[in-house]
């Protein structure tokens, strides 16, 4: 097990259930991590504002 697949597992077990990012071919491996381990909700933006606003939005209404 490499450390990509380890990093979603600690995520999930301190009770990560979604991840918001901006997309980057250098994250390819984590984001297939991601996708296998299939705990975790991988919300890719295509740029960093809109990161930001969305993580307000889920934090208002959460």
């Amino acid at each position: 097990m490499n450390i990509s697949e380890q990093i979603p597992q600690i995520l999930k077990n301190v009770g990560v259930t979604q991840i918001w990012c901006v997309i980057g071919n250098t994250l390819n491996i984590f984001t297939n991590a991601l996708r296998d381990n299939g705990d975790i909700n991988w919300n890719a933006i295509l740029h960093i504002e809109n990161e930001v606003f969305a993580e307000i939005i889920e934090g208002i209404i959460l």
